[in-house]
């Protein structure tokens, strides 16, 4: 049987069911999985959409390269250049991997640091296939040179090593997990009996044959599993596997009346139309429905419904699993689906609506997906709600207005990710939250919890851990407060699989301060560590840290006294599209410490310097820590001119461009500011500048606006008609008319900082 996309929807939407400790899963189900992933990888080998793959495999990787090669000796020649092994176990480093490709492209390079330039052009202008395999997760994809806009070729990954989308930071289109393969082997396990299917060795291979012919389509799996449930004799697993290989599927039964008239052969147009005229994709639907198999055409050119694919339907209707997927979202509702409708459901998507209460208990036995998130009414959920949802494992309540908990909650022993975000009313985690033992991502932001429970350390399992912390104020009757943790001591070294954490507190909470330095050394003992976003009130706490800067992939720092009561003139709106930066530094109100700070600027990709009374120029940062950056927002320093010093000049002017990776600069608010960057040149990749009210910047230089990447110049509209251009650098025209073309005036009766975000695909 072929397998459908709708199949693969199914198993990605019940991912997370596998695992069960007392019966693992047996080699030939594991290679059957590797099976599928290349398959459906090999759907996707024409796509013109489809650039970057990623495929995560278990513990069979290399069966998983042995089938790729396969499939992809024939199919390659047709549609690609060359295609490109590589095993990454046999080389050091990235940059060894870097350069297997470009011998391999047969490119000329003197100058390795020019390297990943030259690979990205290289595979942006030609169709080749490359596949790395890389069990470790060793690999630093952002160095090998994947092109960062859509390419002809492909560019496929295959790892064993757990990862997260933000280790990638890479544009995936497509993402294949041998583990979402699996979903065949244990909804049949879990339909004909777990026990049964492990009974003897004779069983097993039975049901194992069983599961390979079904080729990972649901509804044969569910079929065959409801029928050999409780039968214990050998020969009718037997004759159930004869049976399956035997089926002619191509060739229609006879139907009765009593089948519906699409099983009598109905026109294809008519069946379109009825789709259409209900919202759907008429066509996409029935090109589905076709594929899989669920509908045949017969000799007269007309659509038919098999015999068995009728069966399956009626054996799903009458068990209540005919709504599988529940979508309901922002369309208004105010009262949930009735509660029956529940119980088959795999997915249910109720966000973005008006409710304000749900169902007391029901009954879901295999839901696995619930989206709530958006309902701003809701305020409680009832205390049995999750009573019989046993195979939960995503559940998102973000932006609802619920305060707490019940405590059927923690009876989800499945469920993997818990999202509160949002949740305004919401002020405490309960101690309990311990139980969800397979928890691998918990998001707290913008919830008021003062503190977490020391519990949250028993979640091993969590990979990915967002909070933020609402701010006890001492000195309303909160005695004591002060001394309590905001994170208990070991709760962070617990969580040893963690690889994204954001800690987000109020710069005035004092209690942040008194315990910031245990949290540091606590996340630096992290291994698997990749993504971190934190407050670090004292800059020379930076030093703790020294050794990690590099191993972390995306990191977003605040650093210095920032006091939540001084009003900032940056909206937080700019400050969180500063944030998604991969590597940002914000130094705020900041005393000395500059060592400190290079040592993290080095590896930045975003700088904002904000309310900064001391710093002068960039020089005091030190010139070669600004080479990767790319972004850099100055506001409200008062002292800023930026002259450079005579040593920074000279190395300028010997060759070494200064900001040579900047592509956007705003600055603001800045009263001594007298040149950009002090009249020397800068990299060629600068794309926009934004200026606003830095009334001592009367002039700007040829070198400053050299680059050819320049698209936008944004300011106010009289400090750039009062600008001088000087003769001796732009001649006797004045302003050139291909900077008065990119020229963008603020209007300053609007928001200003939003005008200046505008156009941010430049």
């Amino acid at each position: 049987m072929e397998q459908s996309s709708f199949s693969l929807q199914t198993r990605q939407a019940v991912h997370g069911l596998i695992g069960n400790e007392k019966f693992s899963v047996p080699q030939q189900i594991l290679n059957l999985a590797a099976d599928l992933a290349v398959e459906q990888l090999e759907q996707n080998l024409a796509s013109a959409y489809i650039h970057f793959v990623i495929i995560s495999t278990m513990s069979n990787g290399n069966v998983v390269m042995e089938k790729l090669q396969q499939v992809l000796e024939d199919k390659v020649a047709e549609t690609f250049l060359e295609k490109l092994y590589v095993d990454v176990s046999e080389f050091p480093s990235s940059a060894d991997v870097q350069q297997e490709i470009a011998r391999w492209m047969k490119l000329q390079f003197g100058d390795s640091s020019l390297l990943k330039s030259y690979v990205q052009e290289e595979l942006s202008s030609k169709r080749y296939m490359v596949i790395l395999h890389d069990a470790d997760g060793k690999l630093d994809l952002r160095e090998v040179g994947i092109p960062k806009t859509k390419f002809p070729g492909m560019f496929i990954y295959v790892t064993g090593a757990p990862y997260s989308r933000h280790d990638i930071r890479v544009n995936m289109d497509l993402e294949i997990r041998t583990e979402d393969h699996l979903l065949s082997w244990e909804l049949f396990c879990r339909n004909a009996g777990r026990e049964l299917v492990h009974s003897s060795s004779d069983i097993l291979n039975l049901a194992m044959g069983i599961v390979e012919e079904c080729r990972g389509h649901l509804f044969a799996i569910l079929l065959m599993a409801s029928s050999l449930k409780d039968v214990k004799e050998v020969k009718m697993w037997e004759l159930a596997l004869d049976k399956l290989r035997s089926h002619n599927c191509i060739i229609p039964h006879e139907i009765d009346e009593k089948n519906p008239p699409a099983t009598q052969g109905m026109k294809h147009d008519v069946l379109i139309s009825d789709w259409s005229s209900s919202g759907y994709d008429g066509e996409q639907i029935l090109k589905g429905l076709m594929n899989s198999s669920v509908l045949l055409g017969n000799v007269e050119k007309k659509l038919i419904l098999p015999e068995e694919t009728y069966d399956i339907l009626k054996l799903l209707d009458s068990s209540g699993m005919s709504q599988m997927y529940i979508i309901q979202a922002g369309i208004g509702l105010t009262e949930p689906p009735k509660v029956e409708k529940w119980h088959g459901a795999v997915e249910i998507h109720l966000m973005d609506n008006n409710l304000c209460e749900l169902p007391e208990s029901p009954d879901c036995p295999g839901l696995q997906k619930l989206f709530l998130q958006g309902n701003t009414d809701l305020t409680m959920i009832p205390t049995s709600f999750f009573d019989h949802m046993p195979f939960l494992v995503v559940l998102d309540l973000s932006y609802t207005s619920i305060q707490s908990l019940p405590s059927s909650i923690f009876k989800l022993a499945a469920l993997r990710e818990f999202l509160l975000r949002g949740c305004e009313l919401f002020m405490e985690l309960p101690s309990v939250i311990g139980q969800l033992k397979k928890l691998e991502k918990l998001n707290l932001e913008g919830t008021q919890i003062t503190r977490l429970p020391i519990e949250v350390g028993e979640l091993i399992n969590l990979k990915s851990l967002t909070v933020s912390f609402y701010e006890y104020d001492v000195g309303y009757g909160m005695e004591g407060m002060q001394s309590i943790s905001i994170i208990p001591p070991s709760v962070i070294s617990n969580l040893q699989q963690l690889n994204e954490l954001s800690i987000d507190v109020s710069p005035d909470d004092r209690r942040w301060g008194n315990q910031v330095e245990i949290i540091i050394r606590e996340i630096c003992g992290l291994e698997y560590l990749k993504t971190l976003k934190l407050f670090i009130p004292e800059v020379q706490l930076l030093k703790l840290g020294e050794e990690k800067y590099v191993s972390w992939i995306s990191t977003s720092l605040v650093v210095g006294h920032h006091m939540k009561r001084i009003i900032s003139r940056v909206p937080p709106e700019v400050e969180a599209k500063f944030k998604r930066w991969d590597k940002s530094l914000k130094f705020v109100n900041g005393m000395n410490g500059t060592d400190e700070i290079k040592m993290v600027l080095e590896h930045a990709k975003a700088f904002f310097l904000d309310r900064e009374m001391t710093i002068t120029t960039f020089s005091e940062f030190g010139l070669q820590n600004f080479k990767t950056l790319e972004f850099c927002l100055l506001a409200e320093c008062n002292k800023f001119i930026p002259y450079l010093t005579e040593e920074t000049l000279i190395k300028t002017i010997n060759g070494r461009l200064f900001l040579p990776s900047l592509r956007k600069v705003f600055l603001l608010y800045l009263p001594e500011l007298v040149g950009i960057f002090n009249g020397v040149r800068i990299g060629s990749r600068l794309e926009k500048i934004g200026v606003y009210d830095c009334p001592k910047l009367e002039s700007l230089s040829n070198l400053e606006l050299s680059s050819k990447s320049l698209k936008v110049i944004k300011g106010e509209k009289k400090w750039w008609e009062a600008l001088q251009w000087r003769e001796s650098q732009w001649g006797q025209g004045g302003c050139p008319d291909n900077l008065n073309s990119i020229f963008s005036p603020i209007n300053e009766e609007l928001d200003v900082m939003t005008q200046l975000q505008e156009d941010d695909h430049v």
